[in-house]
C-alpha cells in the first residue's frame, strides 16, 4: 500500500521543484493538496514504522527546501502545531493510526457493512490469539506474535505503541466453567517457552479447535483428555466457532504441546479442577 502513496508524492515533488510558487504558496500546496492526498488513503493501510518514515523522507525532501526551511530541522518542529511553533507537517505513521482509530470508533457503535467486517475481523483474531481478554486491554509485545498482519492487529500494534487503551464489548471468546481460563493466556503468563515454542503450541490448539482448559479436560476436570494427550481433534464435540484452517503440525510442535500439558495446564489444580458451567458451551454433541 505504501506504493501507492509514493506514487501520489513523485508528482508533487517534480512539479513543486520546478515551479515559481512563493514560499506561502508552497506551503498552502502542501497542506491543501498533497497531505488531504495521503490523508484519503491512510485509513485502508496497515504501513509499519520503515514503510512511514520512508513516505515522510520523500515527503519532505523537497516540501522543505521550497518553504524556506532547513532540511535537518528536528522533528519536534516538523511536525508540532502551529500554536506550538511548529509547523504542523504530516506525520504519517500519527496520522494512519489517528484515522484508522477514529474510523473504528464510530463504525463499532453502528450496523454498517465496513462495522461488521470489523467485527469479523476482531473475533477471528481472538480465536487466532487463543485468549479470553479485551485484545486491545493486551501487551502486543507478548500477544503479538501469535497474530497474522491485518488492519485490525496493526491498529492493536499502534494502539500499544501511542498508549492508547480501548476499552468496550464486543463478541469474544469466554470461559466455559467456573475457574476456567484460556489455554494461551496461561503459557503466555507461565513465561516458560520461547516465542517459537509459544507458536508451535498455539499451531497444535488450533488443529485441535481448543480455546479453554476445560476443552482439553475430562468431565470432572481431574485429569487432562484421551484426545489431548493423543494429538486428535474430539469427535464428540462440534465447535460453533468458524476456526482458521490449520494443517496438522510436524511432530516438533507437539513436543512443545505435551510439554504445555505437563508444566502448565496439568500441572496447575486452581485450572483443572473447574467447577459448574457459568456459559453453554461452544461445542456440542452431535
Amino acid at each position: 500500500m505504501d506504493y501507492l502513496v509514493k506514487n501520489n508524492i513523485q508528482p508533487w515533488n517534480t512539479s513543486i521543484s520546478s515551479s515559481y510558487l512563493r514560499l506561502h504558496d508552497v506551503y498552502h500546496s502542501a497542506t491543501t493538496a498533497i497531505f488531504k492526498s495521503i490523508d484519503y488513503t491512510l485509513p485502508a493501510t496497515s504501513m509499519s514504522s520503515k514503510q512511514c518514515h520512508a513516505i515522510n523522507v520523500q515527503l519532505h525532501k523537497t516540501f522543505l527546501p521550497k518553504i524556506g526551511v532547513d532540511i535537518h530541522l528536528p522533528l519536534v518542529y516538523r511536525y508540532a502545531p502551529s500554536r506550538y511553533q511548529g509547523l504542523n507537517s504530516l506525520h504519517s505513521e500519527e496520522k494512519q493510526f489517528i484515522e484508522k482509530l477514529k474510523m473504528f470508533l464510530y463504525h463499532m457503535n453502528t450496523t454498517s457493512q465496513l462495522a461488521q467486517m470489523i467485527k469479523i475481523n476482531l473475533e477471528s483474531l481472538q480465536l487466532l490469539l487463543g485468549t479470553n481478554h479485551n485484545i486491545f486491554q493486551l501487551s502486543f509485545e507478548k500477544y503479538g506474535i501469535l497474530s497474522v498482519t491485518s488492519w485490525i492487529s496493526h491498529l492493536w500494534e499502534m494502539s500499544c505503541k501511542y498508549k492508547v487503551y480501548l476499552h468496550g464489548q464486543y463478541e469474544k471468546t469466554r470461559p466455559i466453567r467456573e475457574k476456567d481460563a484460556a489455554l494461551m493466556d496461561l503459557i503466555i503468563d507461565s513465561n516458560v517457552f520461547t516465542n517459537k515454542e509459544i507458536l508451535q503450541i498455539n499451531r497444535c490448539r488450533l488443529y485441535l479447535q481448543v480455546q479453554n482448559i476445560s476443552e482439553i479436560t475430562n468431565g470432572f476436570g481431574t485429569h487432562i483428555g484421551y484426545c489431548a494427550i493423543n494429538h486428535i481433534k474430539d469427535p464428540d464435540r462440534i465447535s460453533e466457532y468458524q476456526w482458521p484452517t490449520q494443517p496438522k503440525p510436524p511432530k516438533k510442535d507437539w513436543d512443545s504441546w505435551d510439554r504445555a500439558l505437563l508444566q502448565v495446564w496439568g500441572s496447575n489444580e486452581q485450572y483443572l479442577l473447574h467447577g459448574q458451567h457459568i456459559l453453554p458451551p461452544k461445542h456440542s454433541t452431535p
